[in-house]
């Protein structure tokens, strides 16, 4: 007989001999364990009684993916929490830029963003997110300079015409940004989703038949599925292709289903409503799909329709036609369409269109996005027409176009002064001709190396080498809202060291040797430059930690000072010949210097 927690659950007796419902070895039982907390499984063989404990541990759940909100026709505040999909748990903490908020927008004061929810894990789950993004209407005035997107030529008043911004990337550069919808499903323990056809019943294990007709699902990483219960499951698991998922990695879920075309033809499979778009603008939808069950069986046949929500006309469909096994491989299905005048909402939905009678028809779905097709360069999700850094290197386009930093007094990337009555800045006469110093066909605000001297910008303009730890000449981390890299805290104030008007990173009588970057109070100098053996510096204030860093970012040597002297000495003969950052760290404040 088989017990949990001291009741009896199946006893064989009572079947008799044929083990109906349980196997004819009567080794296995199924059983669905809801309870959080330890339940104790017995099975009583002959007399003897085999105890198991089994803890379960409920998984954090903040919700699946990003959602994306537009601030426009909304409540004065609303609670974020409702924009989550896929049934998230309460309790969890909301952060913008790392900062905790409280998850209640404000569309009159508060700032548009990325909002990340976190619900925290309990061993062995690791946490869970989910975010919203709260962005600007499509209709709106991206610059708030009172002059309409469809007017304005400069949508970000940097000062570089939208055309010009544009103009760099042809057809096949064309890439998606300004994400509308986003769904990978995440990583983590099995789970259910909204947006699944209500025909289809969640199964926390193996997809299988219900009452003898398909018609389950489950989301669930590859390896999970195909281990389940020791069953082997490569009808409904990647097991041929590496266990990926659409993403190809093995930490990711995937909505795994299993139907009977009987049943589903004709049937909504996913469907997503009320997504706002841009009319007259190309969008981009993706989906990936699999052919799970293999060789020999029915082939899914699926058909993507994006519809119009008002008034649910199809806007543009694809039909896939029989998606045949390929050893696992997923399938990517792209459709770009063109909302028309008057369409500010729509929906996709994935449709079954198998009516052949069989087994099979056992696929996945994974990496369903909706974003709006555009030039961007440093695939940020934020296009260079709206992007106030649009090769990620931290220093503002404007200033690397030609203009100078300083009129941008407080720094927010935009340049300050009114507009004309085409949105553009009156600093920027018109429109300014961005500049190409090394005149490669590649303007600098586009250019990681503007001068072709071989350093790379980021680090001519003084920015911390850990901040750049795979040395790309790109700043690491995320970027805000427009598309500045949120390590420079707005941009970087670009040096010039040597005083002459051109700043470093397009001076060409600037090595590295001689960059130096020090603190604007000026407290500390160093010496010699180049250095062989012994490095000095000279401090007015008392400093305590001495850091050395290779190219890579690398700490490579670390002295505790602690003793107030006018004078420092470093022994750096250990280091080998090549290029080295110095940096001086006292209380809050740091100081960076190259050596060679």
């Amino acid at each position: 007989s088989w017990s949990r927690n001291g009741s009896v659950i199946f006893d064989f007796a009572d079947e008799g001999n044929g083990g109906s419902g349980v196997g004819d070895e009567h080794t296995f039982i199924r059983l669905t364990l809801n309870e959080v907390g330890v339940t104790t499984i017995s099975v009583t063989v002959q007399g003897f009684v085999y105890n198991q404990e089994i803890s379960v541990v409920k998984a954090p759940n903040a919700g699946r993916g990003t959602t994306t909100v537009f601030n426009c026709n909304l409540e004065e505040t609303i609670d974020l929490f409702n924009y989550l999909v896929d049934k998230p748990d309460t309790g969890g903490v909301w952060t913008l830029n790392d900062q905790v908020v409280d998850g209640i927008f404000d569309s009159s004061i508060d700032e548009v963003g990325i909002y990340t929810y976190t619900i925290s894990g309990n061993f062995p789950c690791s946490d869970s997110q989910a975010t919203v993004i709260v962005r600007n209407c499509s209709n709106n005035d991206h610059d708030n300079d009172g002059v309409p997107n469809d007017i304005d030529l400069d949508d970000d008043n940097d000062g570089i015409l939208d055309t010009v911004e544009n103009s760099v990337c042809s057809g096949a550069d064309l890439t998606g940004t300004q994400t509308i919808y986003n769904n990978d499903f995440g990583e983590g323990d099995p789970t259910e989703v909204d947006n699944v056809s209500e025909n289809l019943t969640y199964e926390m294990g193996i997809p299988k038949d219900v009452d003898g007709n398909d018609g389950e699902y489950n989301v669930a990483t590859s390896t999970y599925l195909y281990n389940f219960g020791n069953q082997a499951a490569y009808y409904i698991s990647t097991d041929e292709n590496n266990f990926w998922d659409g993403g190809n990695t093995v930490n990711g879920r995937f909505l795994s289903i299993n139907m009977k075309t009987s049943s589903f033809v004709n049937g909504v499979l996913y469907e997503v409503q009320d997504l706002v778009v841009t009319p007259g603008v190309t969008h981009m939808f993706k989906v990936s799909i699999v052919n799970l069950v293999g060789t020999g069986a029915i082939s899914p046949s699926l058909r993507i329709e994006i519809f119009n929500t008002e008034t649910g006309t199809i806007i543009e469909s694809l039909q896939t036609g029989d998606i045949f096994f390929n050893g696992d491989i997923w399938n990517q299905y792209v459709i770009e369409f063109v909302p028309s005048a008057g369409i500010e909402n729509i929906g996709f939905r994935i449709v079954n269109t198998q009516t052949q009678a069989g087994n099979g028809n056992d696929l996945g779905i994974d990496n369903i996005s909706l974003k709006v097709l555009g030039c961007d360069i440093d695939n940020d999700d934020i296009p260079n027409y709206l992007d106030l850094d649009s090769d990620n290197d931290g220093i503002l386009d404007f200033v690397e176009a030609g203009l100078n930093q300083y009129l941008d007094a407080n720094n927010d990337g935009v340049l300050d002064g009114s507009v004309d009555f085409n949105g553009v800045p009156l600093v920027a006469n018109g429109g300014i001709v961005p500049v190409d110093t090394n005149l490669n066909n590649v303007y600098n605000f586009l250019d990681l190396d503007s001068d072709n001297d071989s350093i790379f910008d980021t680090i001519e303009a003084g920015l911390d080498p850990s901040l750049d730890a795979n040395n790309d000449g790109i700043v690491d981390g995320g970027v805000d809202v427009n598309g500045v890299p949120l390590a420079v805290n707005g941009g970087l104030t670009v040096v010039d060291e040597n005083e002459n008007g051109i700043p470093d990173y397009l001076d060409a009588d600037v090595t590295l040797s001689t960059i130096v970057n020090v603190l604007e109070e000026k407290e500390y100098t160093i010496y010699p430059n180049p250095v062989s053996e012994k490095l000095f510096i000279n401090s007015t204030q008392e400093i305590e930690t001495i850091s050395i860093y290779n190219l890579e970012g690398a700490l490579i040597q670390k002295e505790n000072i602690g003793v107030n002297n006018d004078v420092y000495e470093l022994n750096i003969s250990n280091l080998t010949s090549g290029i080295y950052f110095l940096r001086i760290d006292k209380e809050n404040t740091s100081s960076k210097f190259i050596v060679e």
